[in-house]
């Protein structure tokens, strides 16, 4: 992979995670109690913004990704642990993805698809991790 892809990806992807992990916070950890009942964090609707504007990038990132990376890796031969870590991550990207575009369109309950959107953006964290490392060696 390219050095500009590298960086292209991990700023969107780093941007992209944190604005989540604080919104995830602040809808988690940080309600606010008022008269009129449990109301969300005044500063949620600022990360919310953030968040969705961060996704452009990160899906561009990931199609750019899709044809210099994963498609050329998956067809040569490699160590079956970078391997794994790659479909895995692709398929937890995949379903961030679509969890999260269902939460936007109210295509399913909200809070269901809240898990599975947080569920799987931490599962790609954590894939994406090892996935880095064993392209190291």
């Amino acid at each position: 992979m390219k050095k500009r892809d590298k960086i292209f990806f991990y700023s969107s992807f780093s941007f992209c995670f944190i604005t989540g992990a604080v919104l995830f916070a602040l809808e988690t950890f940080f309600q606010v109690q008022s008269k009129y009942g449990v109301l969300p964090h005044p500063s949620r609707a600022l990360w919310l913004d953030l968040h969705l504007l961060s996704l452009p990038t990160m899906m561009i990132s990931l199609g750019g990704l899709t044809f210099t990376h994963i498609l050329p890796e998956l067809k040569r031969k490699m160590k079956a642990a970078k391997k794994n870590t790659g479909v895995a991550l692709t398929a937890f990207f995949i379903v961030s993805v679509i969890s999260g575009q269902s939460i936007q369109i109210h295509f399913m309950p909200r809070e269901a698809m809240e898990i599975v959107h947080w569920s799987s953006s931490f599962l790609v964290l954590m894939v994406l991790v090892p996935h880095i490392l064993f392209s190291r060696r």
